[in-house]
């Protein structure tokens, strides 16, 4: 029982680990290609729109990762004991 239960954990540790690693992709990707916009909008002649995008892409992927890293970080709440 405690091989299985071994096993469990690993699997899931790996599952963790897997979604940690595409989200971290998927953010870098999403954030280059708006760095890419802005400097296309910049050369374009469109410098309030290149800080439009530039702004909210640094300030949207900065929180999700620090919110997100604070809700992974932050201990359970106890729940109430009779």
């Amino acid at each position: 029982m405690d091989k299985e239960a071994a096993r469990q954990n690993e699997l899931l540790m790996n599952n963790e680990f897997s979604e940690r690693r595409s989200g971290q992709i998927f953010g870098l990707c999403i954030g280059a290609l708006c760095i890419i916009a802005c400097i296309v909008a910049i050369v374009f002649g469109a410098e309030g729109a290149a800080m439009v995008i530039g702004g909210t892409t640094v300030v949207g992927l900065v929180t999700v990762f620090v919110v997100g890293r604070i809700k992974k970080d932050a201990p359970a709440t106890p729940s109430s004991q009779s």
